[in-house]
Protein backbone atom coordinates (compact mmCIF):
# COMPACT_ATOMS: atom_id res chain seq x y z
CA UNK A 1 0.00 0.00 0.00
CA UNK A 2 2.73 2.48 0.91
CA UNK A 3 4.92 1.78 -2.13
CA UNK A 4 2.11 2.22 -4.67
CA UNK A 5 1.04 5.48 -3.00
CA UNK A 6 4.54 6.64 -2.15
CA UNK A 7 4.38 9.92 -4.05
CA UNK A 8 1.00 10.81 -2.57
CA UNK A 9 2.32 10.14 0.92
CA UNK A 10 5.57 12.04 0.30
CA UNK A 11 3.60 15.12 -0.76
CA UNK A 12 2.26 15.52 2.78
CA UNK A 13 5.04 16.18 5.29
CA UNK A 14 2.86 15.40 8.30
CA UNK A 15 2.12 11.94 6.89
CA UNK A 16 5.82 11.33 6.34
CA UNK A 17 6.53 12.43 9.91
CA UNK A 18 3.72 10.25 11.30
CA UNK A 19 4.82 7.15 9.38
CA UNK A 20 8.46 7.74 10.31
CA UNK A 21 7.55 8.06 13.98
CA UNK A 22 5.41 4.93 13.80
CA UNK A 23 8.36 3.01 12.32
CA UNK A 24 10.75 4.33 14.98
CA UNK A 25 8.28 3.34 17.70
CA UNK A 26 7.81 -0.17 16.28
CA UNK A 27 11.59 -0.67 16.24
CA UNK A 28 11.31 -0.68 20.05
CA UNK A 29 8.40 -3.12 20.22
CA UNK A 30 8.70 -5.78 22.93
CA UNK A 31 8.41 -8.58 20.34
CA UNK A 32 11.58 -9.42 18.44
CA UNK A 33 9.67 -10.40 15.28
CA UNK A 34 8.00 -6.99 15.13
CA UNK A 35 11.34 -5.21 15.57
CA UNK A 36 12.97 -7.25 12.80
CA UNK A 37 10.06 -6.79 10.37
CA UNK A 38 10.05 -3.08 11.11
CA UNK A 39 13.78 -2.88 10.38
CA UNK A 40 13.16 -4.44 6.95
CA UNK A 41 10.38 -1.93 6.31
CA UNK A 42 12.62 0.93 7.43
CA UNK A 43 15.34 -0.27 5.08
CA UNK A 44 12.93 -0.07 2.16
CA UNK A 45 11.74 3.39 3.19
CA UNK A 46 15.35 4.56 3.48
CA UNK A 47 16.20 3.07 0.09
CA UNK A 48 13.40 4.98 -1.68
CA UNK A 49 14.24 8.10 0.38
CA UNK A 50 10.83 8.25 2.03
CA UNK A 51 12.81 8.52 5.27
CA UNK A 52 15.99 10.56 4.91
CA UNK A 53 19.22 9.37 6.47
CA UNK A 54 20.81 12.33 8.19
CA UNK A 55 23.19 12.81 11.08
CA UNK A 56 20.26 13.24 13.50
CA UNK A 57 18.76 9.84 12.59
CA UNK A 58 22.14 8.09 12.82
CA UNK A 59 22.80 9.72 16.21
CA UNK A 60 19.35 8.59 17.38
CA UNK A 61 20.19 4.98 16.52
CA UNK A 62 23.71 5.21 17.97
CA UNK A 63 22.35 6.59 21.25
CA UNK A 64 19.89 3.70 21.52
CA UNK A 65 22.63 1.23 20.56
CA UNK A 66 24.77 2.46 23.45
CA UNK A 67 21.92 2.22 25.96
CA UNK A 68 23.17 0.78 29.25
CA UNK A 69 22.26 -2.85 29.82
CA UNK A 70 21.26 -3.23 33.46
CA UNK A 71 21.40 -6.66 35.04
CA UNK A 72 18.47 -8.17 36.93
CA UNK A 73 18.72 -10.94 39.53
CA UNK A 74 16.06 -13.60 39.08
CA UNK A 75 14.42 -15.45 41.96
CA UNK A 76 16.64 -18.49 41.30
CA UNK A 77 19.73 -16.31 41.75
CA UNK A 78 20.68 -16.08 38.08
CA UNK A 79 21.65 -12.66 36.75
CA UNK A 80 20.30 -11.68 33.34
CA UNK A 81 20.16 -8.52 31.24
CA UNK A 82 17.00 -6.44 31.70
CA UNK A 83 14.84 -7.17 28.64
CA UNK A 84 13.64 -3.56 28.38
CA UNK A 85 17.22 -2.31 28.16
CA UNK A 86 18.08 -5.01 25.64
CA UNK A 87 15.05 -4.04 23.54
CA UNK A 88 16.18 -0.40 23.42
CA UNK A 89 19.71 -1.38 22.37
CA UNK A 90 18.42 -3.88 19.81
CA UNK A 91 16.17 -1.17 18.31
CA UNK A 92 19.18 1.10 17.78
CA UNK A 93 21.22 -1.70 16.24
CA UNK A 94 18.36 -2.67 13.91
CA UNK A 95 18.01 0.97 12.84
CA UNK A 96 21.68 1.11 11.92
CA UNK A 97 21.42 -2.25 10.15
CA UNK A 98 18.50 -0.85 8.14
CA UNK A 99 20.72 2.06 7.07
CA UNK A 100 23.30 -0.43 5.75
CA UNK A 101 20.73 -2.72 4.11
CA UNK A 102 19.09 0.22 2.33
CA UNK A 103 22.10 0.54 0.02
CA UNK A 104 22.94 -2.94 -1.26
CA UNK A 105 25.16 -1.81 -4.15
CA UNK A 106 26.52 1.53 -2.97
CA UNK A 107 28.66 2.87 -0.13
CA UNK A 108 27.32 6.26 1.02
CA UNK A 109 29.59 8.45 3.15
CA UNK A 110 27.98 7.38 6.42
CA UNK A 111 28.27 3.63 5.81
CA UNK A 112 31.91 2.93 6.83
CA UNK A 113 31.40 4.62 10.20
CA UNK A 114 28.20 2.65 10.87
CA UNK A 115 29.84 -0.67 9.93
CA UNK A 116 32.67 -0.01 12.40
CA UNK A 117 30.14 1.02 15.06
CA UNK A 118 28.14 -2.18 14.53
CA UNK A 119 31.27 -4.32 14.81
CA UNK A 120 31.79 -2.96 18.33
CA UNK A 121 28.50 -4.60 19.39
CA UNK A 122 29.19 -8.13 18.16
CA UNK A 123 29.71 -9.31 21.74
CA UNK A 124 26.41 -7.92 23.02
CA UNK A 125 23.70 -10.33 24.26
CA UNK A 126 21.45 -12.03 21.72
CA UNK A 127 19.64 -11.14 19.47
CA UNK A 128 22.00 -8.23 18.72
CA UNK A 129 24.98 -10.19 17.31
CA UNK A 130 22.67 -12.21 15.05
CA UNK A 131 21.23 -9.04 13.51
CA UNK A 132 24.69 -7.55 12.99
CA UNK A 133 26.14 -10.74 11.49
CA UNK A 134 23.21 -10.99 9.08
CA UNK A 135 23.74 -7.38 8.00
CA UNK A 136 27.50 -7.83 7.58
CA UNK A 137 26.93 -11.01 5.59
CA UNK A 138 24.46 -9.24 3.29
CA UNK A 139 26.87 -6.32 2.94
CA UNK A 140 29.72 -8.61 1.88
CA UNK A 141 27.49 -10.49 -0.55
CA UNK A 142 25.98 -7.41 -2.22
CA UNK A 143 29.19 -5.37 -2.37
CA UNK A 144 31.47 -8.21 -3.46
CA UNK A 145 31.29 -7.60 -7.22
CA UNK A 146 32.57 -4.00 -7.04
CA UNK A 147 34.59 -4.33 -3.83
CA UNK A 148 37.71 -2.93 -5.51
CA UNK A 149 35.87 0.38 -5.96
CA UNK A 150 33.87 0.24 -2.72
CA UNK A 151 36.88 -0.31 -0.48
CA UNK A 152 38.27 3.07 -1.53
CA UNK A 153 35.48 4.63 0.57
CA UNK A 154 37.01 3.14 3.75
CA UNK A 155 40.06 4.22 5.71
CA UNK A 156 42.73 1.60 6.43
CA UNK A 157 41.53 1.33 10.04
CA UNK A 158 37.92 0.87 8.96
CA UNK A 159 38.92 -1.80 6.45
CA UNK A 160 40.87 -3.65 9.13
CA UNK A 161 37.85 -3.68 11.44
CA UNK A 162 35.28 -4.84 8.91
CA UNK A 163 37.46 -7.51 7.32
CA UNK A 164 37.94 -9.27 10.67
Amino acid sequence: MVSSNLFVLMANESWVADITQMILDLLSDERNEVRESTAETLSGLLHCEFVKIDRKLIRHFETKSNHTLNKVRQTNGAVIVDTKDLTVRHAGILGLCACINAFPYDVPDFMPEILVFLSQHLNDPQPIPTAIKKTLSNFRRTHNDCWRDHKLRFSDDQLAVITD
